[in-house]
C-alpha cells in the first residue's frame, strides 16, 4: 500500500474515533446533565434531548460508516494479513449495527412521547406509558454505552494490529540485515 495512501486512511479514522467517541462523551457527561439541571420539566428536557440524540445520530452513523470503509481498505491494502488486523473490521460493524438500533429505539421512544396526551411528568412512576419509555431510555444507553466501549476496545486492537504488523517487518528487515552480515556475497547476488 502507497505510504501516503495508509497515512491518508490512518488519519481519516482516527479522526472519525475522536469525533463519534467524543461525541458521545460530551453529550452524555456534560449536554444531558445540564439540560436536565436546567429544565425544571424532565418531559420537556427528555424531548430535547431526544432531538439533539435525533441529529447527532446521523453524525455518528456517519463517522461508523468512515471506520468500517477505510478499516476494509486498509485490511483490503494490506500486503500482510494478521488476525488483528482482520479483527479490527468488527468493531465499526458491531458499532454501526449498535448505532441502527439505537436509532429505531429512539424513534419509537419519540413516538410514545408525542402520543401522550399530557406530560410525562404527570404519569407515576408506576403507570405503563411511564415504564414503557423508561425501559426504551435504559436499552438506548445500554447500547450507546456498547458503542462506547466497542470503539475503545477497537482503538486497542488498531494499535495491537499495527503494532504487530510493523514488529513483522522490522523483524523482516533485521533478518535480512544479518543475511547481508553473514554472507555480503549472496546479498549482492540478490541484488543482480
Amino acid at each position: 500500500m502507497g505510504k501516503k495512501l495508509a497515512v491518508g486512511l490512518g488519519s481519516l479514522q482516527i479522526l472519525a474515533f475522536a469525533l463519534l467517541e467524543g461525541s458521545m462523551l460530551t453529550l452524555g457527561a456534560m449536554v444531558a446533565p445540564a439540560l436536565f439541571k436546567t429544565i425544571s420539566s424532565r418531559d420537556l428536557a427528555g424531548k430535547t434531548f431526544g432531538n439533539i440524540l435525533g441529529i447527532w445520530l446521523w453524525f455518528a452513523v456517519g463517522c461508523a460508516v468512515i471506520l468500517l470503509v477505510c478499516n476494509f481498505f486498509d485490511w483490503r491494502l494490506s500486503r500482510v494479513k494478521n488476525l488483528w488486523l482482520t479483527l479490527r473490521l468488527a468493531g465499526p460493524v458491531l458499532m454501526l449495527a449498535l448505532l441502527v438500533a439505537f436509532g429505531f429505539i429512539l424513534s419509537r421512544m419519540q413516538e410514545l412521547q408525542n402520543a401522550l396526551p399530557k406530560p410525562l411528568d404527570d404519569y407515576a412512576v408506576t403507570d405503563t406509558p411511564r415504564l414503557d419509555i423508561d425501559n426504551l431510555h435504559k436499552m438506548a444507553s445500554n447500547l450507546l454505552s456498547a458503542v462506547l466501549f466497542i470503539g475503545l476496545a477497537w482503538f486497542v486492537v488498531s494499535a495491537v494490529a499495527y503494532y504487530k504488523l510493523n514488529s513483522g517487518r522490522a523483524s523482516g528487515a533485521a533478518s535480512a540485515a544479518a543475511v547481508v552480515q553473514r554472507d555480503p556475497e549472496l546479498a549482492r547476488s540478490g541484488r543482480d
